[in-house]
């Protein structure tokens, strides 16, 4: 109980609370005018962090409109707006009408290579055969499941063999159709009802994958007088994620016998391995620059290459150690399909070639345009308009001029003077000289035509003007905008963007200047700082005041508790007299 202290307790005297009211006193004298102070600077140092904030903004716009070719931007449009033809135009490019007709559309080389499996046909003999679905040569695996045949699900396992799976399948249609067969003939198989009565093959229930591996599709029946459906193609090919060394090939692949095995196309070198299956094999030739992209067409059991590219150029494809090109039917090249050049007019001109069917200044000659066909023939016209596109300058333009107004209206916020009756009212930052001076220098260059040598020297020019006394732009003229824009955008240019002159460098050099913060400091940075060092040194003489008030309470406290030290002494005494008289 020592750390508790009752006033009065002697005396009757509450001096704990006059001395609560003598430090509150004191503080008042002595921190009350600190008090005041450091919340003016806090709120200073608010007001100015707003406005650099603006500041910042509107530095960023300023920027936007250094970029010479805002204002040579082009955009382009079809006569015809329903056209899938697609054009664009650089920067600069000369406005005009051309009309575009397209004989011939450029197209890819490609290669069909040889047929490479072993045929269906052959690896089984007949439908009764026991070869199991996994063993087929199939370039998809069947999966699991069921599939439908006149309303039938038919079970499949990859243990089955297909002559089960037929089986099954004859079974099914034999409910409608006694005579009913399912069979393998020439690498494909064959459904014959043989009557009229028409069946059903397939369901939305389905999940196995049979019948599209098969290639069997409701609709795919031959004439006749009777039902027959048959694979809409021969269905055996390579399994593509068996190791190529593995493969059922009609040429056997043979390794090197020393290095890896590895064959160019177009001049770039592969490598591989017998362990790579056919899908990543093709991937190793796609993912290479050798430019071809690379596919396996199961329904053919071949091979194709394609240039990636269109254009009258050819593939060449060479084994260099190991046959896998020759063993996969690549090579010999023998039907090859070559890639066409396109060929166009411009404006009725003569013939024009290119490789592809984006035609560019390479292949037309006019600067900047760019149109790309997708089809060709006598209907195949279509007439492109380059214009100067308006909305990009314009926007960045109104985006200089509301970030230059926000500036300015934050500005005057905090530095106007207001005067209602008698009263007059001072903004907060009215006598700070640095943001008068950065308003007055904002409105300075916006309305200074400077010492440009152009034929657009100031805003008022482009219909951009002050609004009445206040600090604001507008676009008073916004038709004489466009007008500059369209006539004359090199000297919009030349204005926003030329020499040290120009309205964006006089700008960026005046608000690089007081922002700056390294070198010599700029006087919004120099007001920053001193506002801050002041808010610094006001925490420091309110931190002291108080230490000293707390030095006063204990002396104020020590006296009063001595005083109640006697007083208590003193009633002591006087109940001992008291005492002795009474006795």
């Amino acid at each position: 109980m020592a750390g508790i202290q009752l006033s009065g307790l002697s005396s009757g005297f509450d001096w704990k609370t006059v001395v609560d009211q003598l430090i509150a006193v004191s503080r008042s004298q002595t921190q009350g005018r600190l008090q005041t102070e450091k919340s003016t600077v806090t709120q200073k140092q608010s007001a100015i962090s707003e406005i650099k904030t603006s500041l910042a903004s509107f530095q960023s716009a300023v920027a936007t409109l250094k970029d010479a070719t805002l204002y040579d931007a082009r955009k382009t449009a079809f006569s015809d707006s329903t056209t899938t033809w697609t054009s664009s135009a650089d920067s600069g490019a000369v406005p005009g009408s051309y009309s575009f007709h397209v004989n011939q559309l450029a197209t890819q080389a490609s290669w069909r290579g040889a047929k490479a499996g072993t045929t269906l046909a052959d690896a089984v003999a007949s439908p009764g055969s026991g070869d199991l679905l996994s063993a087929l040569n199939l370039p998809t695996a069947v999966t699991s499941g069921f599939f439908t045949v006149n309303g039938t699900q038919i079970t499949v396992a990859s243990t089955d063999t297909i002559g089960t799976v037929l089986a099954s399948i004859q079974s099914a249609l034999q409910t409608t159709s006694p005579s009913a067969t399912a069979s393998l003939t020439s690498d494909k198989i064959q459904i014959d009802t043989g009557d009229t009565n028409s069946f059903t093959i397939g369901s939305a229930a389905d999940t196995s994958n049979f019948l599209q591996v098969f290639r069997l599709f409701q609709g795919n029946v031959v004439s006749g007088a009777t039902n027959t459906l048959q694979s809409a193609g021969t269905v055996s090919g390579l399994r593509q994620t068996t190791a190529v060394a593995s493969l059922s090939l009609s040429t056997p692949y043979v390794a090197p016998g020393t290095g890896d095995p590895s064959f160019t196309i177009n001049g770039i070198s592969i490598t591989y391995a017998g362990t790579d299956s056919l899908k990543s094999l093709l991937s190793k030739i796609n993912d290479s620059a050798a430019g071809v992209s690379a596919t396996y067409d199961a329904g053919t059991d071949k091979l194709i290459l394609k240039n990636k590219t269109t254009g009258n150029v050819g593939i060449s494809a060479v084994d260099v150690n190991g046959n896998i090109l020759a063993a996969l039917g690549v090579t010999p090249l023998t039907t090859l399909v070559a890639g066409r050049d396109a060929q166009f007019t411009v404006d009725g001109g003569g013939v024009l070639t290119s490789r592809s069917n984006k035609f560019d200044s390479s292949s037309h000659g006019i600067e900047g345009l760019s149109v790309t066909a997708d089809s060709e023939g006598s209907s195949a016209t279509q007439t492109v308009t380059v214009s100067a596109d308006l909305t990009t300058p314009k926007d960045k333009i109104n985006s200089f001029i509301s970030t230059y107004n926000s500036l300015q209206t934050v500005i005057e916020a905090y530095t106007k003077i207001t005067v209602s009756g008698n009263k007059v009212t001072a903004g907060l930052l009215s006598g700070v000289s640095e943001i008068t001076e950065l308003s007055r220098m904002l409105r300075r260059i916006a309305t200074n035509p400077g010492s440009l040598s152009t034929s657009i020297t100031f805003l008022g020019q482009l219909g951009i003007e002050t609004s009445g006394t206040s600090s604001q732009l507008k676009v008073a003229d916004s038709s004489l905008l466009d007008t500059q824009l369209n006539g004359s955008s090199s000297a919009v240019s030349a204005f926003f963007t030329g020499t040290a002159q120009s309205l964006s460098d006089r700008y960026t050099t005046y608000l690089d200047g007081i922002t700056a913060t390294t070198g010599t400091k700029g006087a919004i940075t120099t007001l920053t700082n001193s506002l801050s060092s002041r808010s610094t040194s006001l925490d420091t003489q309110i931190a002291a005041a108080e230490r000293r008030l707390k030095t006063e309470r204990a002396l104020l406290e020590a006296k009063f508790i001595q005083m109640e030290q006697a007083q208590a002494t003193f009633q002591k005494q006087g109940q001992i007299i008291s005492r002795s008289f009474s006795a």
